[in-house]
């Protein structure tokens, strides 16, 4: 007699596992999908369920160091384990690096990713640097002005180029204002921004924003 494969999803992120699970469950008929939004409750699952034949899980790790005042360089990893040959299997890497000293703000960002099964992995990288200056005037009330301006690029596939989207390649220049009403928890943003592309037009639009937290 022939059994169902029965595999275990384990992700934080319910859309995420939502997606996860479709893709499993296209592997063949029958397959049961299992969820879990923990390292517990997938342990708990496999006690009920020892029949589990995959288990799709991802692990994370950030690194934060601060050498000096006002100085944060950071690292991110994002793996897959177990099975990686799957399309649904995925690697991050990231450094970043932040430095805000009085009025001045400095930050920058490089990430690597690799996605999809042994046969089919597609590798991508992206980065970015920003500088900003902030103004305390007190003919802004209790406000503060801050101007920025941002450069960087995104490839989505570094050993391939993609001529039927030719969006696949992109350079990004910002000019753009913030303006702080309450420190980060609320403040209207501004900018203009040039997408450059390797094989299509190049896109320019302005974005206006407003953010409230609480």
């Amino acid at each position: 007699m022939t059994h169902s494969p029965t595999a275990l999803i384990a992700d934080d992120e319910p859309m995420l596992r939502e997606a996860l699970a479709r893709l499993v469950a296209d592997l063949g008929p029958g397959t049961e999908v299992l969820e879990a939004d923990s390292i517990a409750a997938a342990q708990d699952r496999l006690a009920v369920h020892p029949d589990v034949t995959l288990v799709v899980l991802d692990i994370a790790l950030r690194l934060e160091v601060y050498p000096v005042k006002g100085l944060t360089i950071a690292g991110v990893t994002y793996d897959s384990l177990f099975q990686r040959e799957l399309a649904a299997s995925k690697d991050r890497w990231e450094g970043d690096v932040r430095y805000e000293h009085g009025p001045y703000l400095v930050q920058a960002e490089y990430i690597r990713a690799r996605d999809g099964g042994v046969s089919a992995r597609v590798t991508g990288q992206g980065a970015y640097l920003a500088l900003g200056y902030t103004i305390e005037d007190k003919a802004l009330g209790s406000g503060s002005l801050q101007p920025v301006v941002r450069v960087g690029f995104f490839d989505s596939d570094v050993d391939n180029d993609v001529p039927a989207t030719g969006a696949d390649e992109v350079v990004h220049y910002d000019v753009g204002v913030n303006y702080y009403l309450r420190g980060h928890e609320m403040k209207l943003q501004g900018s203009y921004q040039r997408q450059q592309f390797d094989d299509k037009t190049a896109n320019n639009q302005v974005i206006v924003a407003a953010q409230v937290a609480y």
